[in-house]
């Protein structure tokens, strides 16, 4: 069996005095899609932030690709992390975005251009990202995250604001990211999105955490099985107006860590 590059024992988080995660275990090996399921509240985002080295645990064992996680350059540039939507630069464009984290990021995974074409962005290539709907800015998060190298990539709700049919497509991404090698810990209220990915399931109740279905083979019949999604209904892509997210742009690179 591959060596794990996720290994959590026991872990612990308190957040204002309250209990969020009780004695919870993780493990994860090169190539693996492993989905936490959850209501609202349950501890999904926590234990994303503490395999990205941003909340420590008060107590229990955490390794993440060879030692603890760490907030520095060395261990972001194997991980991405994809979480609340980031500050978007208002002078560049959504090609200018993606060029910009190709610059930084080297030898890209995706060419800029790929990349627009994978997460259907290619009419939106010179707008601003501020103009976009819900959704294409969330395929603009995940384009980001997936045109970069890494070996882990983390991300909460990824099916934020998308349609059914763009899960179905980023299901695919995802399997093709692990088929060659990365890893995938995603927390997502979409069983049918899990079941797509044919990820393994872990189920966070009250800040425990459980095994759930393994996503060893695709249905019979080629498609998800359909089930309840609990309150992560699908979402329409609707213009949003507003002002960015609240991340900052660090490192030359939009906010959300990737």
């Amino acid at each position: 069996m591959p060596t794990p590059i996720i290994t959590a024992r026991d872990i612990e988080v308190d957040l204002g005095g309250n209990p969020v995660l009780r004695d919870v275990g993780l493990t994860a090996v090169p190539g693996e899609i492993v989905a936490v399921i959850g209501a609202n509240g349950a501890g999904k985002s926590t234990l994303l932030r503490c395999l990205a080295g941003l909340q420590s645990p008060l107590s229990g064992e955490l390794d993440v690709l060879g030692g603890p996680p760490r907030d520095d350059a060395a261990f972001w540039r194997d991980v991405v992390l994809v979480g609340d939507e980031p500050a978007w630069y208002p002078g560049l464009t959504v090609r200018e975005h993606l060029e910009l984290m190709r610059a930084v990021h080297t030898p890209p995974r995706l060419e800029v251009d790929a990349a627009l074409e994978l997460f259907d962005l290619e009419r939106r290539a010179d707008a601003s990202p501020l103009t976009l709907s819900t959704g294409q800015r969330q395929r603009l998060s995940l384009a980001n995250a997936l045109l970069r190298p890494s070996r882990l990539l983390l991300l909460d709700e990824p099916e934020r604001g998308l349609d059914s049919t763009f899960r179905q497509h980023l299901a695919t991404i995802l399997r093709e990211y692990a088929t060659a090698g990365g890893t995938v810990i995603m927390a997502t209220h979409d069983l049918r999105l899990a079941e797509a990915t044919l990820a393994r399931q872990v189920v966070l109740t009250d800040g425990h955490a459980a095994d759930g279905p393994s996503g060893n083979e695709p249905p019979a019949d080629g498609h998800p099985r359909s089930g309840h999604s609990g309150d992560g209904h699908l979402e329409n892509e609707h213009p949003r107006n507003g002002h960015p997210g609240n991340g900052h742009p660090r490192d030359g690179q939009p906010g959300g860590r990737a």
